[in-house]
């Protein structure tokens, strides 16, 4: 089975999660079916509807979206 819930939950919060069908979350959830495919021990990380990251079982970033806004490189000023 699969944690799914908030990051850092404590005891009391997993304690009273409840148990879904696989099928129920793929319905209210189909952007989940690629992470549940990954072997056991990853951490998948979204904020809201948006997979941001992907962990290893080492704890090593496996993938991580790419930044929307990134930051100017220190190249030519605009005037």
């Amino acid at each position: 089975g699969w944690y799914i819930g908030p990051a850092g939950a404590d005891s009391v919060l997993a304690e009273s999660c409840g148990m879904l069908r696989t099928a129920d979350l793929l319905a209210a959830r189909p952007t989940l079916a690629p992470v549940l495919d990954l072997a056991a021990g990853h951490l998948v990380v979204f904020a809201g509807p948006d997979l941001e990251a992907v962990l290893t079982p080492e704890n090593r970033l496996a993938w991580r979206r790419a930044d929307p806004h990134p930051k100017a490189s220190g190249g030519a000023h605009e005037r």
